[in-house]
Formats: C-alpha cells, structure tokens, sequence
C-alpha cells in the first residue's frame, strides 16, 4: 500500500471495526502500481486488541484509468470552451493568449510557457503573453522557444517539435520544451511554447492539446 494512504486505511479500520470501499495504490505480485478497492473488518483478541485485517482487495486500476481520462477530458474541454468565449468577445490577442496559456497549463505538467508572434524583418518575436509560477499575465516575458530555433523548417510545416533532456539558463532549471507552431493561411506567424523542469515530461497527448489550442 502507498505509505501515504497506509495510515489513514489503518486508522479507519481501527475505529470503525472495518473499511469499506477504500481506494488506495498498492504494489501488485510483478511489482507494477495499481489502485485497488479494499474491503475489511478488523480482527481482535478475546481482550479485544487488534491482531489482524481480513477482506479483500479489487484491482480497479482500469476503472481509474477510465475515470482519469474522463476528468483530463473535461478540463480540456472547458479550457477549450474558455478559450472560445475569450475570441468570441472579440477580446485582445494578447487576453487570447493569456487564456491560452492558463488553461494549457492545467492540463500540461509545465513551469514556463509563452504565445509569441513573428513579424517581417524583424529578428525578435513578441512575446503577447507569459507563464510563470502558476500564473499567466499578458504582455512582457521571456521567449522561451529558442530551443526550437534549429527546427524552423518543422515549424513552418506546422509540426510541433519537442527538445528534451537540454540545460538551460532561459528559464533556469528548465530541461524539456515543448514548441508548437501557430499558422494562419500556411504560414508561420507565432508559436506557443512550454518549458518543463523534467528531461521528458511532454508525452504525446500534451502535444496534442497543445495543437489543439495554437491552432487558429
């Protein structure tokens, strides 16, 4: 049983005589994590002092899986919906992206994060929203997809590129990127870019939800 979720099962059990419906992590026989619904009653000596636990215990790792998916599914759509209102009052881009940015966050494990716009002839991006410590301002911040610089060519194709396990000082700390393109009428005008303190922390449906909200 996680040790986390151990002493709270035993408390429960000792001062009610049983558990009931009790979902805990808990280490199967091949040493995989699984969540497990456990039911039991406490066994007592003739002087009444606890000796033992007996009961059962249901894998219901599927039934979390499902119930996981479900709840990621509905943050995402109400990002989305958020988003949505956030166009369709006709509101800045750079409120746009500040919403962009606060509901991405949400549902993609990150620390840094920016929307930035391209212009002709000039080198630098503008940076139309940023966040930082767990919140999402509009305007000033640092541009944080220097690392996809390299990959110009699969950002203008509108791939999303991922740089992983990288050092760097901007922001410090930060060892995996996530960049994805913004095009309007096949061109590249800006990118949304997310930054996270783990070597690999963005899997394939973080790229996706990306995708979904840079996608004009």
């Amino acid at each position: 049983m996680d040790p986390q979720d151990r002493p709270r099962g035993h408390e429960v059990a000792l001062r009610e005589g049983q558990i009931r419906d009790f979902d805990v992590r808990q280490r199967r026989f091949d040493g995989s994590i699984g969540w497990f619904r456990i039911n039991a009653r406490t066994v007592r000596d003739e002087e009444g002092r606890p000796v033992a636990f007996e009961g059962s215990a249901e894998d219901i790792t599927a039934r979390k899986d499902v119930e996981e998916a479900l709840r990621l599914h509905t943050k995402r759509l109400e990002m989305l919906h958020e988003l949505d209102w956030a166009i369709l009052a006709t509101q800045s881009p750079e409120a746009i992206a500040e919403a962009a940015l606060r509901g991405v966050a949400k549902l993609i494990p990150c620390q840094h994060g920016s929307v930035a716009v391209l212009h002709p002839g000039r080198s630098e991006p503008t940076v139309l929203a940023t966040y930082d410590g767990g919140r999402a301002w509009r305007g000033k911040g640092p541009c944080i997809w220097t690392p996809a610089v390299r990959h110009m060519e699969a950002l203008r194709e509108g791939r999303p590129h991922v740089t992983e396990a990288v050092v760097s000082t901007e922001p410090p700390g930060m060892r995996c990127y996530l960049t994805v393109p913004m095009l309007f009428s096949g061109e590249l005008v800006g990118a949304m870019s997310l930054a996270a303190d783990g070597a690999r922390d963005f899997a394939p449906e973080h790229v996706e939800i990306a995708r979904e909200v840079a996608d004009p």
